[in-house]
């Protein structure tokens, strides 16, 4: 079992077999078991939808939702930023467990990390562009794109009679 918590700092576990991926498969018509290709794309869709993710892990965790009388609304609006998150690694990492290691468990694990390594360098070049930009080369940049901004000392033209 793969633990989480939530934004309200409760505690769920979970766990990913074959009855509940029946479940989320005949509620959300998601086969848990193809999320997985040679590049994990299905997977990182699912990750890159957080509404969806939220509707999986409700079903994965519908029985504790219902011992502790938390709604799928209820369940749903405790993440959101470090609860996403830490939830969606959870899920991962339940996924992973769920998979029989002949077909390749390593091979999966690596290309996740793979895919953590590729998004964690493209916010570190973000951060870098960020960090080169100035306030005037922006503004250059968007001069560019919508016109020239008029000087401070050119006067706004009065409104003619027909814009009045």
């Amino acid at each position: 079992m793969r633990p989480f918590k939530d934004a309200k700092g409760r505690t769920w576990e979970l766990e990913i077999n074959v009855w509940l991926v029946r479940r989320v498969r005949d509620y959300l018509g998601l086969n848990l078991y193809n999320l997985v290709d040679s590049q994990a794309r299905p997977l990182g869709e699912l990750l890159n939808d957080p509404a969806r993710l939220v509707d999986v892990l409700f079903l994965l965790c519908r029985d504790q939702a219902d011992t502790l009388n938390v709604t799928d609304e209820a369940f749903g609006r405790s993440f959101s930023g470090d609860s996403l998150e830490d939830a969606a690694d959870a899920f991962v990492a339940a996924l992973l467990d769920f998979f029989p290691s002949r077909q390749g468990r390593a091979t999966l694990q690596k290309v996740i990390d793979k895919s953590k390594a590729v998004e964690a360098r493209m916010r570190e070049l973000t951060e870098e562009k960020l960090e080169s930009l100035t306030v005037e080369s922006l503004a250059k940049k968007l001069s560019g794109l919508y016109g020239r901004a008029p000087d401070k000392s050119e006067p706004t033209p009065a409104p003619g009679p027909s814009e009045s």
